[in-house]
């Protein structure tokens, strides 16, 4: 029993984990070339965050769009810790950050964290380029706005990232000769978008002793309502309107990578598990989910797991079980052979499970987890 109890609070992986303590801050901005990002994002975020204390390193990658920032603390600082002071420390960086640039920390994971990847996809593939592009935009739409909210219910999941498919995204590409016709210049158009595609309220109105809250809808839900932006009143008081002086279409948006299977291009979501959680067990509640959520998709779609980290832990298990198992049985045997009594290696045969025992109770205490290299060390050292 006492095997039992500390082998079922013992953490379970395929390998050990040897990621550091550390804590990952990353900056997307549009429109910049790397080293203007080098310049103004990524060297205010280095020199702001070597102040803090228990830091070991900071390092960083600068590219395109991107500037991602990696503080390594000390393995004796706690990691919510070190986030927190991380998070107090950007607030004072992001003023001096350019207006359009986003930044969050990074999941609460390490990198073993990807614990489970599945794929979404049309049961019948449209052969169509275009018609197939129109797929992998409903692909995304309905695994980032449906399926993903519902997956990250699951206890232990830090973050599900995406891959694969096309955003659903609307391109204006504006008429120079209608812009100088109607005199609208390129920032009265942007001007002009972001000022729209919201709801506002109105306040309430109240009749026979009831209230009705007015509200003022302005969410576009197509191409139209985009055109029917207004840019410039004329003098003549005729409202000049962006369709007349741009086209609205569903565009593609501009990718560095996509995610395919057997050569078919695929929505990929990768699962990663929270700093500390068990994995297989994990792994197992998120491969369930998965099964719930595929019975409520509709007839067309199917959704595939193609990498569930529980099997190989399992697989990995089944190999340290069955090591375990011969050593303790060799053991006795030799003992029984060379010694000539039966009592000595009855005695052997029953310390084997309660050096187990002491063994698991004060893994977890200590940070170690139940691995092939671990549990590969106990089966190696009884039979040495």
């Amino acid at each position: 029993a006492g095997v039992f109890i500390g082998f079922r609070l013992l953490p379970i992986d395929a390998v050990p984990d040897i990621t550091n303590n550390q804590v990952q801050i990353n900056t997307t901005i549009s429109g910049l070339a790397p080293e203007e990002i080098e310049r103004s994002i990524t060297i205010p975020m280095e020199t702001a965050m070597r102040g803090l204390a228990h830091i070991e390193e900071v390092r960083s990658i600068t590219r395109s769009g991107l500037s991602q920032v990696t503080i390594v603390f000390d393995d004796g600082i706690a990691l919510y810790q070190a986030r927190q002071m991380v998070s107090e420390r950007l607030q004072g960086v992001m003023k001096q950050l350019p207006d359009r640039a986003e930044t969050e920390l990074g999941p609460v994971s390490t990198g073993l964290g990807e614990i489970y990847q599945y794929t979404l996809d049309y049961k019948d593939k449209a052969q169509d380029p275009v018609k197939r592009f129109e797929q992998l935009v409903a692909l995304r739409t309905l695994h980032d706005w449906t399926l993903k909210p519902r997956l990250l219910t699951v206890a232990g999941i830090a973050e599900i990232n995406s891959s694969g498919g096309y955003e659903k995204v609307f391109q204006i590409k504006p008429d120079i000769a209608q812009m100088q016709r109607y005199g609208i210049s390129f920032d009265a158009l942007r001007s002009a978008i972001n000022k729209v595609n919201r709801n506002v309220g109105g306040g309430i109105v109240q009749q026979t002793g009831e209230q009705f809250l007015v509200q003022g809808i302005g969410l576009f839900k197509g191409t139209d309502d985009i055109a029917n932006i207004p840019i410039k009143q004329l003098e003549s008081l005729q409202m000049i309107r962006l369709g007349e002086v741009a086209t609205i279409a569903m565009g593609k948006e501009q990718r560095s990578g996509a995610a395919t299977l057997n050569g078919e291009e695929v929505v990929l979501g990768t699962a990663m598990m929270l700093l500390g959680e068990n994995s297989r067990t994990v792994a197992t509640r998120f491969d369930a989910k998965i099964k719930e959520v595929s019975e409520t998709l509709p007839a067309e779609f199917e959704l595939k797991p193609v990498y569930n980290r529980s099997v190989l832990v399992d697989q990995t298990l089944g190999t340290v079980e069955h090591n375990l198992l011969m050593g303790a049985l060799l053991v006795t045997v030799v003992l029984m052979l060379l010694l000539g009594n039966i009592r000595a290696a009855i005695i052997t045969a029953l310390t084997i499970p309660l050096t187990l025992c002491v063994t698991f109770l004060i893994m977890r205490p200590l940070g170690i987890s139940g691995n092939l290299m671990s549990l590969g060390a106990l089966d190696f050292g009884m039979i040495v």
